[in-house]
C-alpha cells in the first residue's frame, strides 16, 4: 500500500498540478482526515429507490 505522501504525489501528478515540495508535506498530513471525511459520503443509507427521474424514451 503506497504511503499518504506517495498518494499525494499521484493524485497530483495525474491533475497536473506541481506545488512546492512544503506544500506537498502539507497536503500528505491533510490526506487521512480528507479520505476519511470522503469515504464516510459512502457509507450513506440511501435505500434502493431511485432519486431522480428517469426519463425513458419508450414511456412515450
Amino acid at each position: 500500500m503506497p504511503s499518504d505522501r506517495e498518494t499525494v504525489e499521484a493524485l497530483l501528478q495525474a491533475a497536473g498540478v506541481r506545488p512546492p515540495e512544503d506544500e506537498i508535506e502539507r497536503l500528505a498530513q491533510l490526506y487521512p482526515g480528507l479520505r476519511a471525511s470522503v469515504d464516510r459520503f459512502h457509507e450513506v443509507a440511501t435505500g434502493d429507490e431511485v432519486q431522480a427521474a428517469v426519463y425513458r424514451a419508450a414511456d412515450l
